[in-house]
């Protein structure tokens, strides 16, 4: 669930992301030929056996300038940050 806040900030800061910077582009410009391989909730770790996975969430939500990810169990919020492109966001939650 993302919450979104449409409050205009003077600069956005760009982050280090954990895709390739060619891939948010082609997110961006809509020519990725499988957007949510990259959109969403992944889990980083592989080893399923884990008690408390990394999962990476990823947006691209035009014309919002901040986000946070809302854990339905607990309510806890997550702020996004945004990468590369100000619209593009990611939060990683352990």
């Amino acid at each position: 669930m993302f919450s979104a806040d449409q409050s205009l900030s003077a600069s956005v800061p760009v982050n280090a992301s954990t895709i390739a910077a060619e891939q948010i582009d082609r997110i961006v410009w809509n020519q990725h030929p499988d957007p949510f391989s990259i959109l969403g909730a992944h889990r980083l770790d592989q080893n399923q056996e884990l008690e408390n996975p990394t999962w990476i969430i990823r947006a691209y939500l035009p014309n919002v300038e901040s986000v946070s990810v809302v854990n339905p169990d607990n309510h806890r919020h997550y702020p996004m940050q945004s990468v590369y492109h100000p619209h593009f966001f990611e939060c990683m939650i352990t």
